[in-house]
């Protein structure tokens, strides 16, 4: 699994959930594995099993969250990281993944509230700041945008991607100044 060979971790902690199919670790594990593989269905029914054996902890919502969000199960994802914040309310991962599912359902005034929860919980992690700043950029809110990019870059001066897309809206708000129609010429 830590190199990445989720085809043999699938069939060794298959091999193990035969010998003790009520062990909720290896149950979690798999799951992941067959996450890892695209296999979301399989994934699902596995953190599924693995609530019901009694291990419900944050982090197999997040999970499971996740997973629904891979299929498109917007509602059942909402579900999911619910659970995963009414089991630590300081989770930031599932406040991150909530926020995401609520954008996902066009949701975004709970959207916007569960992405600043996820930053103000985890103020250094860059993926949230660069997904606050693109529902910000979605939004039309360029000022928002630029500064949570600017953080994020303040936080890792060389993850390119975040400078590149920083440099891109610092441009497009002058290129906005600049036209007579405040729209870039549009």
């Amino acid at each position: 699994m830590k190199r990445g060979d989720f085809e043999t971790g699938i069939r060794l902690y298959g091999q193990l959930l035969q010998k003790d199919p009520s062990n909720a670790r290896i149950t979690y594990y798999l799951g992941y594995a067959y996450g890892q593989t695209g296999n979301h269905d399989r994934e699902i029914s596995l953190y599924r099993r693995v609530i019901e054996l009694g291990y419900q902890s944050d982090q197999i919502y997040y999970n499971l969250g996740e997973a629904y969000l891979e299929l498109d199960q917007v509602n059942k994802a909402i579900r999911a990281f619910k659970k995963g914040v009414s089991k630590n309310k300081n989770s930031a991962d599932n406040h991150f993944g909530l926020g995401r599912a609520y954008h996902k359902a066009f949701q975004y005034t709970q959207a916007e509230r569960e992405l600043l929860k996820a930053v103000r919980l985890a103020p250094e992690d860059i993926l949230f700041r660069e997904s606050l700043g693109f529902f910000y950029e979605e939004r039309g809110e360029l000022k928002k945008a630029i500064e949570q990019f600017e953080k994020a870059v303040a936080i890792d001066p060389e993850y390119r991607e975040a400078r590149e897309h920083l440099e891109h809206l610092v441009e497009q708000t002058k290129t906005d100044k600049e036209s007579p129609h405040g729209m870039g010429g549009q």
